[in-house]
């Protein structure tokens, strides 16, 4: 199974090249061709996709190949505020999403890779958005917690979008596996590895027209750390 994840890792490898091409190509062409009607929705079409398969292939080889954390020292509040700035710039946030942060006065610092942290706020923050088309509220909180008898730090992130059916929740951290017509099925599985890189947890509670929860908690001291 190791051997074929390397086969299929390069053969990913090898199909971003010739992409690559065929998307500044298909770029070149938008910006020089003043189509219109079908031969422009054509266009944009092939754009889409290419991009999409650029995304598909980008995740695998992320997942296939993932690096090694690096640890220092940070403030939890400041990288899920920096990430929220990010998030607020996207197209997708509108003014119809709310978001609601609560951080508990007194918050040690905790040992973390800040943009391996940052890409497992940013999947759970779209996912969220994902599944409030129509608006909602993202619910963010940092807070005191333990975790195997120890000190940790939790953050929770909550949604109030269309929930996950509960025969799902036992699959949505399965490599591949989506719900969404435009998802790679990675993201939930990525964020699972890097917690786990990171010696902490991540948990979920979910329910349909209601919402979804994230509970994730990060140890304080790293055990992982060499020292």
């Amino acid at each position: 199974l190791a051997s074929m994840g390397e086969l299929a890792a390069a053969i990913a490898h090898e199909i971003r090249n010739p992409l690559g091409a065929i998307c500044n190509s298909v770029g070149i062409l938008d910006t020089h061709l003043k189509l219109t009607g079908q031969d422009k929705d054509l266009l944009e079409m092939i754009v889409g996709q290419s991009e999409r398969l650029d995304r598909i292939i980008k995740d695998f080889l992320t997942f296939a190949h993932p690096r090694e954390p690096y640890f220092s020292l940070h403030d939890i509040r400041e990288v899920i505020k920096n990430t929220i700035f990010l998030l607020e710039q996207d197209n997708r946030f509108t003014d119809k999403i709310e978001i609601k942060e609560t951080y508990e006065s007194i918050l040690p610092k905790v040992y973390i890779d800040t943009d391996l942290i940052h890409q497992v706020l940013w999947n759970l923050f779209v996912n969220s958005l994902d599944a409030m088309s129509d608006g909602g509220q993202i619910r963010i909180m940092a807070r005191k917690a333990t975790l195997f008898l120890r000190d940790a730090v939790e953050i929770v992130i909550s949604d109030t979008g269309s929930g996950i059916p509960s025969h799902e929740l036992d699959k949505i951290f399965e490599p591949f596996y989506t719900t969404k017509s435009e998802g790679t099925g990675l993201g939930l599985p990525m964020v699972q590895r890097i917690i786990d890189d990171h010696g902490g947890t991540v948990d979920i509670k979910s329910k349909e027209e209601k919402g979804t929860t994230f509970y994730i908690k990060l140890p304080v001291g790293n055990e992982k750390l060499a020292v």
